[in-house]
Formats: C-alpha cells, sequence, structure tokens
C-alpha cells in the first residue's frame, strides 16, 4: 500500500521521512503504529494510514507465530505528476534549495 502524498507537501516539492514503531500481531497484521521521528506537512497521518494497511509475513519464535514491534521508515519522494498527454514536457531545470 503507497501512502497519498500530502496535497501541501506536493503543492511544496517537499520530501520527508517519517520513523515509526510498528506493532505486528502474530497474525502479520498491524496491530498499532507510533510515530517515533514526524516529518511534518501531512507525511505523518499519510504513513501512518498506509503502515496500518500493511500485511507482514509473521514472525516466528521457536516456530511458533508470535507478535514483534519493528521500526519502519516511511520515505515520502516527490514525483511531478506527468504531464497531460498530447503536451510536450518542460525542459528540465535543477531544484533549487
Amino acid at each position: 500500500m503507497e501512502a497519498i502524498y500530502p496535497p501541501e507537501a506536493a503543492a511544496q516539492q517537499l520530501e520527508g521521512t517519517v520513523v515509526m514503531w510498528v506493532d505486528i500481531s502474530e497474525t502479520g497484521a498491524v496491530s498499532n503504529v507510533e510515530v517515533s521521528q514526524p516529518a511534518g506537512h501531512g507525511f505523518d497521518e499519510a504513513a501512518v494510514e498506509a503502515v496500518r494497511q500493511f500485511q507482514f509475513e509473521p514472525a516466528e519464535v521457536d516456530g511458533v507465530p508470535a507478535p514483534v514491534r519493528i521500526e519502519y521508515a516511511y520515505q515520502f519522494v516527490f514525483r511531478p505528476p506527468p504531464p497531460p498527454e498530447g503536451r510536450t514536457p518542460p525542459p528540465w531545470s535543477p531544484r533549487l534549495p
């Protein structure tokens, strides 16, 4: 599941990484998500919403499915939308700081 890029961040061409603690049940379902390193600009909420929909392979302890907690980093990388069909894209220009 890919997170929805926050419109506010896309409008400003922002990028960010949200670091979270993710609790995974013995069935592989996400049972809890806590943001440990927020990125702001709507990235945190979008990352949590996406991660809550993930399904993992269950972890095993001594061959038995077990709940685990992992640290997970969700990275948002801005990609400009493609130009409408029939239009030539503008020439590439570097992003200024």
